[in-house]
């Protein structure tokens, strides 16, 4: 279990006893200690205090890496205080430093950070991050940097529906000894998969295996993400009702987070399926705070499944063209797919547009999606199914 208390309360009186007069670099790196550590436990406030602080003495003391350092928690901050593009623009800058300092250890935690905020405008991007800061990990030796990379992309890889990178990578950390808190996040990706593939009792079995390590970690990012993973698989094995409680407790626990706009996608998509056009609406809203081509797609879905359940059909159909194009210029297959069944849930499957579904169809027999198929045929009807 994490405990970013235990640390802020260590390095905290650490600092004040090194005193202004004392040596600027231990300072230094107990400000970044902190900054991280803060960040880590969601008090994003005082962590952009003491990144303040430890940019200013990085600064002083010309130390690339520490300045690079610095530079992370204060954009990792900022992003969990809504100030997206912002905190973009100084992991963009930090994953340079890094390059110019020539770390592959920094870089690599660079690429993994940057990869967090980016995959809500550009998916493919955060996946390569993920992928490229894995292998930077690898060529510093630092086995569990390559781990997190590797776990972070196995999730954006399962997002994204590119499901032989999910299991390359899963395969890959099968084969490690990992720290227990990977080796939950190892679960919980397992989990998902499994439940998106008409495995619903392995799903069970891996998130009830990692259930008190993930509920009771002080990384507040770690809690939505189980929280975020529970909701999709519960989406995957049919059970919607549960999905919409868990995507909206994903969200509590987090809410300006990097987990927050995909949670509130599923909590949304869940609200429609149930027929709950004031949950869609209340979730729609939320979404309206994030940014990025991802989150602008996913919104656009919403609205046309609200104009659908509130009989306002051509404007859903025209919403939904434009949301299946967006999908598709993203390559966000799954999303694609999904969108696809959303609209032969809520106009029908007689309508015109319903032709779309056989594009839905392709890509979950491709993938292996049983669940999200079966879901479609029943939408679509007997006949369709034997076409």
């Amino acid at each position: 279990i994490s405990r970013f208390s235990d640390e802020i309360e260590r390095c905290e009186p650490a600092f004040d006893a090194v005193g202004e007069d004392g040596d600027e670099s231990v300072r230094a790196k107990l400000a970044c200690e902190l900054a991280w550590a803060h960040d880590n436990a969601g008090s994003y406030e005082r962590a952009l205090e003491w990144s303040e602080t430890a940019l200013v003495l990085a600064e002083k003391l010309n130390d690339a890496e520490l300045l690079a350092r610095a530079i992370g928690s204060r954009s990792y901050a900022l992003f969990n205080l809504g100030r997206y593009r912002e905190a973009v623009i100084l992991a963009r800058g930090r994953v340079a430093l890094a390059e110019a300092a020539g770390s592959l250890f920094e870089q690599a935690l660079g690429w993994m950070t940057l990869s967090l905020f980016i995959f809500d405008d550009d998916p493919r991007e955060a996946m390569s991050a993920e992928f490229e800061g894995a292998e930077l990990a690898r060529r510093a030796g630092h086995r569990g940097l390559e781990v997190v990379n590797l776990n972070n992309a196995a999730e954006v890889s399962l997002f994204l529906g590119a499901w032989s990178d999910t299991r390359a990578a899963i395969a890959e950390l099968g084969q490690r000894e990992l720290p227990l808190d990977q080796r939950a996040y190892l679960g919980c990706n397992e989990a998902v998969l499994a439940a998106l593939t008409g495995d619903p009792e392995e799903a069970a079995t891996c998130f009830e295996r990692h259930a008190d390590r993930m509920t009771a970690t002080e990384l507040v990012t770690g809690r939505a993400t189980y929280l975020m993973d529970r909701a999709l698989a519960s989406l995957g094995t049919d059970d919607i009702e549960a999905a919409r409680q868990e995507s909206a407790e994903a969200v509590s626990a987090d809410p300006t987070g990097i987990n927050s706009p995909r949670a509130l996608a599923i909590q949304a998509r869940a609200c429609l399926w149930l027929r709950d056009a004031e949950g869609a609406r209340t979730a729609l809203a939320e979404m309206k705070a994030f940014r990025g081509r991802r989150v602008a797609a996913a919104r656009l879905t919403v609205e046309a499944g609200l104009a659908a359940l509130e009989g306002r059909v051509e404007e859903s159909a025209d919403a939904y063209r434009e949301a299946i194009e967006a999908w598709r210029a993203l390559e966000c297959t799954l999303d694609l797919a999904l969108c696809e069944l959303d609209l032969v849930l809520l106009l029908g499957p007689a309508h015109p547009d319903a032709t779309a579904a056989k594009e839905a169809r392709d890509i979950f027999t491709q993938l292996g999606a049983k669940p999200f198929l079966e879901r479609l045929n029943r939408a679509a009807g007997k006949d369709w199914t034997d076409t």
